[in-house]
């Protein structure tokens, strides 16, 4: 009888592993059954090393409102010496998801960390002739595993392997979402590794299964290899710089494909034992515009929760490789990844540059759901990832860093009640975000019959939300510092707001909190998105504060701003109507 309740849980736990389902034409993650839409936030890298560290961060992220955690398990810590694991930090974090009820994201520290092989165990990093290093121009050994090492992936292949069964095996209750394979790969400081393996293989020939996704996929699929391929003479055979040509992109391209190769072989032997979905992370680049600065970044010591630094139209970085990190799967490097890495699922931008809506956008796919893991500590991208971009999961770096930040904790607590609607919305074209960036001023879209303007209040410090049409002439409006207006395709039509309602959602039921009207709205003209006040017991303010509950004044935005105060997005419901203007 125990031998079979334990089938009968086993199979009932595999049942409701988590997976990836097309659902309205996006890809959703799908977790015991359901879609899930990821509220979440990574922990620094050290954070899971230790009970005492961990326990006291997951905790605070419950009570930070996030619904899921990314947590690292390093490769130095699961085999100490070679062959032998120690499964102690994987067995925390799965305990501790169940004893929090908080699902997780495993990421895998595995052959390289920003590039770098930091996190290879003792063993390897003492034995640099098996476990060779890639080269820089000047013939001299860097710190990251060459992908050329055969020894170094078959040693990773196995570590990972055993990481995902044990995963398997323990994670009974499914608390483990996906995996991220290695993180932020690729060459930070040159465009090829100088090894000789890697100058041979340079110039032998281009792999014939790149070349027939070329040639099939020519009219469709615009990018850099393929321009460079064309250009070149669509030629069939030959080695990397016969095929693309002698240019700043090849050695690009031929370290996608040796990265790619490299973490295929990983990523197979782990998805063997344990079939859930799996990702890679890149640091993204802006698609357009901003670059690095190589005279102030350098590469692998910039820490992950820091902006990096940029100027306007800056020249390309390092030695002249346009596509950073060489061989990482930036975005122009997706279809080469699905050619060679095909046991990874999707390809996700770590955004610290300041364009995150072109770098989100450049992410989201068909083929590519959008997932950030690391951005700022700021939650206001969350809007535009779920909303705008369709994504599973928005995540801020440093996590725990956030725990007294009324803005992101205020963000994420307006989020969680209004994940089931975002959910239900995704893929219908019925649903639009927005976020201000720079100096701009506004936005306008077009949802149905309607276009929707947004005008950003400027002094406010945040301006995001989102728009979604819940019915013939309803709209659901959320976010912060902007004014919401509607008008008709039709120009001899006037559209005004019937009724606004500001309110909240408790237990998924719409409670309104004050119906606006007059000079509120314009004159059923505007919405202003002006934010919550309040945070409840929780964050009350200091006895000689004064944070109004509500803030009832006109919504024209001098009269009703409060720049000073720390407030959290708004919700309306609202109605509209037409008239013709004659």
């Amino acid at each position: 009888m125990t031998v079979f309740c334990g089938l009968f849980h086993m199979v009932q736990a595999q049942a409701q592993k988590t997976y990836l389902e097309e659902i309205n034409g996006v890809e959703r993650l799908i977790w015991r059954g359901e879609p899930f839409l990821m509220l979440s936030g990574e922990f620094h890298n050290s954070t899971s090393t230790t009970a005492e560290y961990l326990e006291p961060a997951m905790v605070a992220a419950k009570k930070q409102h996030l619904n899921s955690v990314i947590v690292t398990v390093e490769w130095d810590q699961l085999e100490p010496e070679p062959g032998k694991y120690d499964f102690t930090c994987v067995d925390r974090i799965i305990s501790l998801a169940e004893k929090n009820d908080l699902p997780v994201v495993i990421a895998w520290f595995g052959s390289w960390k920003n590039g770098v092989s930091s996190y290879i165990p003792g063993w390897m990093k003492r034995d640099t002739k098996k476990y060779f290093r890639a080269v820089d121009r000047k013939g001299e050994a860097t710190d990251y595993i060459s992908t050329f090492c055969t020894a170094a992936m078959e040693a990773d292949s196995r570590a990972f392997s055993a990481l995902m069964r044990h995963i398997g095996e323990r994670d009974r209750n499914n608390y483990v979402l996906f995996v991220q394979v290695e993180n932020e790969t690729g060459l930070w400081q040159e465009d090829i590794d100088y090894r000789p393996q890697a100058r041979r293989a340079y110039e032998s020939a281009v792999p014939e299964e790149l070349i027939s996704f070329l040639r099939s996929n020519e009219t469709i699929l615009p990018s850099p290899m393929m321009d460079c391929w064309v250009e070149n003479g669509r030629k069939m055979k030959g080695d990397w710089e016969e095929v693309f040509g002698d240019n700043m992109y090849t050695p690009a391209f031929f370290m996608q494909w040796a990265y790619a190769s490299y973490v295929q072989k990983v990523a197979s032997a782990g998805k063997k034992q344990y079939d859930i979905p799996m990702y890679m992370n890149t640091v993204a680049m802006p698609p357009k515009g901003l670059m690095f600065n190589p005279g102030v970044v350098q590469g692998p010591s910039k820490h992950d929760d820091e902006a990096p630094s940029e100027v306007p139209a800056a020249p390309l970085f390092g030695t002249g490789n346009p596509l950073f990190p060489s061989g990482a799967p930036v975005f122009q490097a997706i279809d080469m990844y699905h050619v060679f890495c095909p046991s990874v699922d999707f390809f996700s931008p770590d955004i610290y540059v300041p364009a995150f809506k072109d770098v989100a956008d450049a992410y989201t796919r068909k083929d590519n759901p959008l997932f950030v893991p690391e951005t700022g500590r700021s939650a206001s991208a969350a809007y535009y990832t779920l909303a705008q971009c369709n994504g599973i999961g928005f995540s801020a770096f440093a996590i725990e860093d956030a725990y007294l930040d009324r803005d992101y904790i205020g963000t994420y607590e307006t989020l969680e009640e209004l994940l089931p609607i975002i959910s239900e919305y995704q893929g219908t074209g019925l649903m639009k975000g927005f976020l201000r960036e720079g100096t701009e001023t506004g936005t306008s879209f077009e949802i149905d019959d309607y276009i929707i303007d947004v005008r950003y209040v400027t002094e406010e410090k945040r301006s995001f939300g989102l728009v979604i049409k819940t019915g013939p002439e309803d709209f659901l409006l959320s976010g912060i510092g902007a004014m919401i207006s509607i008008r008709s395709k039709n120009e001899k039509v006037n559209v005004r707001y019937e009724f606004v309602q500001e309110g909240r959602y408790e237990d998924e039921e719409w409670a309104m909190e004050v119906l606006l009207n007059g000079d509120q709205t314009s004159h059923g003209q505007e919405v202003y998105l002006r934010g919550r006040v309040d945070f409840g017991d929780e964050f009350s303010p200091e006895p000689e504060e004064v944070y109004p509950h509500h803030n009832f004044a006109s919504s024209e935005a001098r009269q009703d701003i409060v720049t000073a105060r720390q407030k959290s997005p708004s919700i309306y419901k609202t109605r509209v109507y037409s008239y013709n203007k004659n």
